[in-house]
């Protein structure tokens, strides 16, 4: 019987120098990360450390120093909106190493070391800065097509981690763990590790259980190491059962989200947080930190609604500049799946999430009806105002049509071999020739990484791209190439939309701010091409702002909150 604690489970089956996976599901073992953060506190076992998002709990590992190399698609914090966290930059300044992904190539390189193969074919942009890394560390190549020898062939290294952590709802003593669907990175990570799996589970059950457990798909018992009961597990993350399945799921934890976030940019801050959180192993002393009442509450079958802004009359009229520019996105998105008629809409997190929304609703009045996926799995998301503002949250895997995976996302559904997808996707910086940064600035700060969006940029049809119209936005080169820029026509600012009928066209200036025609100036494309007869931007109409208001919540879906520029910093 594979059942044990998971402080012996880690102390047993883990050494310095190894490659820890933190497998997503989407959710991932937050306990894990946990009991592992809490027996080499103090030390310095140098791991390699991998995940698909380094943020919430997963910060703890990063704060404590415990990789000499950390490997993901993400650095940062995703809610409410995405954003850079000081602490990657202050790594990197450090000289820890970090290795950036693309999540659909993430996922390819985890499924190569799965079944054994050495490399993964991959889309991957050969002319970025992303593939250019993983090239010089020798994880990405690119090949000549041996049929079509002016074709190039990108391969992924396989990724084989020593040790992954999984979190589910159940398993049995034998060591048969029961995923279900949305799977995120679904079982690849999992049957890569070399050495084998060590899985949190909310709850054993007896085989005779297990046996009756409907649509489960089952790890194979031989690659689990062990079985470690620890309820709320995934904590602050969701965790999402389906009906007829033993056991209760429970909802995102908003206010750890945040309480994470600010003890990873403050020392002092995660001083007492830290102590508390590592004060004993197991799920009791953590259910004790958090409060067994607040955890329970997490189990309420409503959905979770956050407050809304008090707005002033004035302010209730007149729609803010990022409200223009969400509408701006959402009625260019919906006019081009009506006109090239696109079967799918690809959405990023943050304003590119609520602009595909509002499309939705926008089409819907014209009777047409298009599903908007999300990269970790979600096909056909709800995108009205009773549908969840936040991408990656239980509401949203809830509501939405279709529970699939990440791979099944972006290499089938929406960029696959019959891809009539339109991909929206933000940026911290954007150049003329479409090329978005989200990973680095030229001065070492860290931004958030790719995601899925260089996956999008390299594969959807068609991609709308979101940003401030700012010098630092707005540049003439990128600091680093995260996403490619050929298929971006729209680039969709607070001030103006720039739109290019080719990959090498002019750019042209539309929609321009009804308050200020000369404000799209304010860009660092200079000079830009621009049509000096560009029409004023329509005002929104009352229906449109309130659908827009509608989807957001606490203002964050707009951006009421401050704004921010590359480096992380603030701005009015």
């Amino acid at each position: 019987m594979k059942v044990m604690s998971l402080a012996d489970a880690v102390a047993a089956y883990t050494h310095p120098g190894d490659h820890l996976h933190f497998a997503s599901t989407p959710s991932r073992s937050n306990a894990a990360v946990r009991e592992v953060a809490r027996q080499y506190e103090g030390t310095r076992p140098d791991f390699a450390i991998s995940c698909t998002g380094f943020h919430s709990t997963a910060h703890l590992l990063a704060l404590l120093r415990l990789g000499r190399r950390y490997i993901s698609c993400f650095f940062g914090d995703n809610y409410p909106q995405p954003r850079p966290n000081a602490l990657y930059t202050t790594l990197a300044a450090e000289g820890y190493e970090f290795e950036h992904w693309s999540l659909n190539g993430y996922v390819a390189a985890l499924r190569a070391g799965a079944t054994g193969l050495p490399y993964a074919l991959t889309p991957l942009a050969e002319d970025t800065t992303l593939a250019a890394e993983l090239a010089a560390a020798g994880r990405f190549h690119a090949i000549a097509d041996p049929a079509v020898p002016h074709r190039r062939l990108g391969l992924l290294a396989a990724l084989r981690p020593d040790i992954t952590f999984i979190h589910t709802p159940l398993a049995d003593p034998t060591g048969r763990v029961a995923c279900f669907a949305p799977y995120g990175e679904g079982h690849w990570g999992a049957s890569a590790a070399r050495r084998g799996i060590i899985a949190t589970v909310e709850r054993v059950l007896t085989r005779e259980e297990f046996d009756r457990l409907p649509n489960a798909l089952v790890l194979p018992p031989h690659r689990v190491l062990a079985v470690c009961e620890e309820p709320y597990g995934a904590h602050p993350q969701p965790l999402h059962v389906p009906p007829g399945v033993p056991g209760t799921g429970y909802r995102d934890d908003f206010e750890h989200y945040r309480k994470w976030r600010e003890a990873a940019e403050s020392p002092d801050r995660m001083k007492g947080f830290r102590a508390r959180v590592l004060a004993a192993p197991g799920s009791p002393a953590y259910q004790r930190t958090v409060g067994k009442g607040r955890l329970t509450a997490l189990h309420s079958g409503g959905r979770v609604t956050h407050p809304r802004p008090l707005l002033s009359p004035d302010r209730a009229r007149r729609a803010s500049a990022v409200e223009l520019m969400v509408i701006r996105a959402a009625r260019i998105l919906a006019d081009l799946v009506e006109r090239h008629e696109y079967q799918v809409v690809l959405a990023g997190i943050g304003h590119s999430y609520t602009a595909a929304r509002l499309a939705h609703t926008l089409l819907a009045r014209r009777g047409i009806e298009v599903p908007v996926l999300v990269e970790t799995g979600l096909y056909g998301i709800d995108c009205g105002p009773e549908g969840s503002a936040f991408p990656l949250g239980l509401d949203t895997v809830t509501g939405a049509r279709r529970l699939t995976g990440i791979e099944d996302v972006l290499s089938t559904l929406a960029c696959g071999a019959d891809n009539r997808c339109v991909g929206v996707i933000g940026a911290a910086q954007v150049d003329p020739s479409g090329a978005v940064n989200s990973t680095r600035t030229a001065l070492g700060h860290q931004l958030v990484g790719s995601g899925g969006a260089h996956d999008i940029g390299a594969a959807a049809d068609e991609v709308i791209v979101l940003t401030r119209c700012a010098p630092e936005r707005l540049v003439a080169r990128v600091d680093y190439v995260t996403t490619p820029g050929g298929r971006v026509r729209h680039v969709v600012t607070d001030a103006a939309t720039f739109r290019r009928t080719t990959t090498q066209g002019a750019w042209t200036v539309h929609d321009l701010d009804p308050g200020d025609r000369q404000a799209y100036r304010r860009c660092g494309w200079d000079p830009l091409p621009h049509d000096e007869g560009s029409a004023t931007m329509p005002p929104p109409e009352a229906s449109e702002l309130m659908d827009l208001r509608a989807l957001s919540y606490g203002g964050t879906a707009t951006g009421e909150t401050a704004h921010r520029d590359p480096t992380g910093r603030a701005t009015p």
